[in-house]
């Protein structure tokens, strides 16, 4: 009979009796909350002990045989209860305390410094304060609580944060305990740094406080109350560390200090990437909602475009949009390839600088331009103030007044047909706002530009009307047949061009041009037109103007320019709408 059945049917004699065995006191898993038990103290009384037992095979330990005689009550009083329970305390599983002595099985092959309960509470304070490293959202916030745990932990007399700069060293961003005013920093390829990326350990640096070539390194840490760094690696690179002032209490930083201080510095590192990371994330985040926010403006300009009917609803829309991005003072400038200038276009309705075609104009050749050509992307001039250049062009009063010279070229086929200059903007506006848009609007405004200019500037010869413009005729003669209004069109052009440039230069011919088309626009509603059929002659379209109104129009233009100019002006004049002649006819009888 096996041992198992011996103590079985020994149990169920006692249990027979009224007694109780060892057995019988012991809960099972079911009884208990959890499946494991680890009283502190045994308490003896009344338990039937199974007291010895020896081996009958020497090969298995695993088998033992008692007899009969060996199983004996054993029943203790009070005084021997007393004293077992002085005696006897279970710790786990491994450890007991017999008589005062620390009892650990042979399994345990650990030094007495490496094991000791104090490791499993730091463990514990560890996991806690990596709760709240990890919470941190801003650097800011990560280098406080990481300070005060170090501090409020090893009470240390300060903790600094180090973090790489932009170029190769490393300063401290974050100081505890210590006031830094001044920025202190070291080389991560030179001096102390450099040993520690050898050894990638924790540094005492009393190690090197009688070492000369690491003296400057060693007295700048220490005037920073430096004693421990505890470094963070990003692959063989050092991204920073930890800097620790001296122990409080005796000075002395001990082996589970230095336990304490790798998990930290590593806990801090992920903390430290967590934020990079998120911080990287929201950026991301952040430039997609400006990209789109920046998006919906250019979308919206696009869209306002496309319903534009005429050159002066243009500029007067581009004038309008431009003002609701922020932009408080521009010009834009266009190529006149009749006379190879740059000339303003379009600028502000409160005309801030008084820029005009008369003063203000760009040669082909000048500086500037030829830096855009070169460049052919946006220029900024931070002295433009001192620009000999720009002064020549605009004058000293002009140049005063600006506060920005920002140039937006639109390039086409190695050349520029025009440019947006940016002089102001508001003063909530930040000027990355304004460069961003104006990079994407500059791309597609000069296009509307070019567009306008061959509805109102291309040549218009019998037999030879473009497309756009036939259409537009066509539509503004519909309208005024439809409601039995008459249409007029008026052919006005000077007759001594040639001699006054010979005698004198186109630039005089230019300028008293510009004098004269500013006198015509000036005569024009917002639905009338006018092109260019050549240098110096234009073509307007009246819809609703009769005869009457042409020979009165006609009158003061002709007066008005030859008081400013010395150019003679004839005009010629037809209308229709009436009588039931097509466009066509009208501009065979206009040429």
């Amino acid at each position: 009979m096996g041992l198992l059945e011996k103590a079985l049917k020994y149990k169920k004699n006692l249990n027979t009796e009224g007694k109780q065995t060892l057995i019988d006191k012991i809960a099972g898993p079911a009884e208990t909350e959890r499946n494991i038990t680890k009283p502190d103290i045994i308490n003896f009384k009344n338990i039937d002990l199974l007291d010895e037992y020896e081996s009958t095979n020497q090969k298995n330990n695993d088998i033992l045989h008692l007899s009969e005689e060996d199983i004996t009550e054993v029943v203790l009083d009070d005084d021997n209860i007393s004293k077992v329970e002085e005696e006897i305390v279970f710790l786990d599983d491994d450890s007991v305390v017999v008589n005062g002595e620390n009892k650990i099985s042979d399994h345990f092959d650990l030094a007495e410094d490496e094991f000791n309960f104090d490791e499993y509470d730091d463990y514990h304070v560890l996991y806690e304060i990596f709760k709240d490293l990890i919470k941190c959202e801003t650097p800011e916030q990560l280098y406080d609580v990481i300070s005060f745990s170090v501090m409020g932990q090893l009470a240390v007399s300060s903790v600094s944060v180090l973090i790489p700069d932009d170029s190769d060293y490393i300063k401290i961003a974050h100081s505890t305990g210590i006031n830094v005013t001044e920025p202190v920093s070291w080389s991560k390829n030179r001096g102390i740094f450099s040993k520690i990326v050898l050894t990638r350990e924790i540094v005492d640096l009393d190690n090197y406080k009688d070492d000369k070539d690491y003296r400057e390194d060693y007295y700048r840490f220490i005037s920073v109350d430096g004693r421990l760094i505890s470094p963070i690696f990003s692959g063989n690179s050092i991204n920073g560390a930890l800097l620790l002032g001296e122990k409080i209490e005796n000075g002395i930083y001990s082996k589970m200090d230095y336990i304490f201080i790798q998990n930290i510095t590593q806990m801090f590192k992920i903390a430290l990437e967590k934020i990079s990371r998120f911080n990287d994330v929201s950026s991301k985040f952040e430039i997609q909602s400006d990209e789109r926010g920046v998006f919906d403006d250019v979308e919206a300009i696009q869209d306002g475009l496309s319903g534009v009917r005429n050159k002066y609803d243009f500029l007067q829309y581009i004038r309008k949009s431009f003002s609701d991005l922020g932009v408080k003072v521009f010009s834009i400038f266009t190529y006149n390839t009749d006379f190879d200038i740059y000339e303003p276009e379009l600028f502000e309705e409160d005309n801030v600088l008084g820029i005009n075609r008369e003063e203000i104009r760009i040669s082909y050749d000048d500086h500037l331009v030829r830096l855009l050509q070169t460049r052919k992307t946006p220029v900024a001039i931070d002295n433009f103030t001192e620009s000999e250049v720009l002064t020549e062009i605009y004058g000293k009063r002009r140049i005063e007044q600006m506060k920005h010279y920002i140039v937006y070229p639109f390039v086409f086929s190695g050349e520029i047909p025009g440019f947006i200059v940016i002089n102001d903007i508001e003063e909530n506006i930040h000027i990355d706002e304004i460069d961003i848009r104006m990079r994407k609007i500059v791309k597609f405004l000069f296009p509307y530009f070019n567009e306008f200019h061959i509805f109102e500037n291309n040549k218009i010869k019998p037999g030879a009307i473009n497309n756009g413009e036939y259409l537009y005729l066509e539509k503004k003669f519909n309208d005024c047949k439809k409601i039995n209004a008459p249409f007029s069109m008026v052919k006005v052009f000077f007759t001594n061009t040639g001699i006054i440039k010979a005698d004198n230069g186109s630039e005089l011919v230019f300028k008293w041009l510009q004098v004269a088309e500013k006198a015509i626009l000036n005569k024009l509603s917002a639905n009338d037109a006018i092109y260019k059929s050549g240098m110096d002659r234009y073509i307007l379209i009246l819809p609703g103007k009769d005869k009457k109104y042409i020979s009165n129009i006609a009158a003061v233009l002709k007066k008005e320019i030859q008081e400013n100019t010395e150019f003679n002006l004839s005009y010629i004049a037809v209308t229709g709408g009436v009588d039931g002649n097509d466009i066509f006819d009208l501009m065979e009888l206009l040429n």
